[in-house]
């Protein structure tokens, strides 16, 4: 794993994100990647509940719908949603959200394409 391995020399995490919808013919297709043993973002509560609660690092992502009760179930941190529109100001949403837990614990999503 170079990759986790340079991540985190730069102090970053790398996790695996799983699929939110995971019927039960699926979970055999997931499992070998379940068995790399890397953290895990996920917005499946039901993954995210057996898996943490096996003490695994695990991140519920915006597809949990982020709330009190979410942060609650034993997951590592939360990943919440970058398209936030309850107030003009998403910044201002998010501070509101990691308010109850003095901004401890959240994970910022970054997608991009990687060029060169």
């Amino acid at each position: 794993m170079a990759l986790r391995d340079e991540l985190a020399g730069a102090v970053v995490v790398l996790r695996l994100r799983t699929p939110t919808v995971i019927r039960p013919d699926d979970r055999r297709g997931i499992e070998p990647w379940l068995a790399t043993n890397l953290p895990l973002l996920t917005g499946h509560l039901g993954l995210l509940a057996e898996q943490a609660g096996a003490g695994r690092d695990v991140v519920a992502d915006y597809a949990t719908n982020a709330s009190t009760r979410t942060r609650r179930a034993s997951c590592s941190g939360l990943a919440p949603s970058g398209s936030l529109r309850r107030w003009s100001s998403p910044l201002a949403e998010l501070e509101a959200l990691a308010r109850p837990w003095g901004g401890a614990g959240f994970d910022v999503l970054a997608y991009g394409e990687r060029r060169g």
